[in-house]
């Protein structure tokens, strides 16, 4: 989630299902981010490289970031983030830690699964998807009713082909 008008949505459906919600954490993209929606529903970035303080009167979309490093490529350091509801504010954190170990421990046990096996999962996800685009989509396109009386072999009037050819 990091386009204004997204974020405005999911301001919209939080103030719906939970009136005087201020703050939403969510997840999904392994990046530290942060937004405020005001009440005219202006959205605005905040800062991830220092301590926030929160306007209790807004909405705050907070991603704390991800703690596995696995999918990161410009740096590989697990992250969280406070949040103290005493003085509203909202502290990002990156911490440095053996990666490669980690990740090794991690397939070690189970918790990964090689490159290979992941393309061809998404793969599978891919031709599954499209598969079902093209089950939902009309199997031929629609041709348009022309009455025979509307059929005329003549070119039309602004064709190059309807000015070279007599009248």
């Amino acid at each position: 989630m990091k386009r204004a008008e997204h974020i405005r949505e999911n301001a919209g459906f939080l103030r719906y299902d939970f009136p005087g919600a201020k703050v939403c954490f969510f997840g999904h993209s392994h990046h530290q981010l942060a937004f405020e929606v005001d009440e005219s529903n202006v959205v605005r970035a905040l800062p991830v490289s220092r301590k926030i303080f929160l306007e209790r009167q807004n909405i705050h979309f907070i991603n704390p970031g991800s703690v596995d490093a696995q999918r990161k490529s410009e740096h590989k350091m697990a992250e969280c983030a406070i949040f103290d509801t005493a003085d509203w504010s909202i502290e990002f954190l990156r911490v440095a830690y053996d990666a490669a170990s980690t990740e090794a421990k991690a397939a070690v046990f189970g918790y990964r699964i090689n490159r290979f096996t992941d393309r061809w999962y998404s793969l599978r996800r891919r031709l599954s998807r499209l598969a079902q685009q093209e089950s939902t989509a009309p199997s031929t396109p629609p041709t348009p009713d022309v009455d025979s009386a509307q059929r005329t072999d003549k070119p039309k009037a602004d064709t190059p082909a309807a000015k070279q050819s007599p009248q």
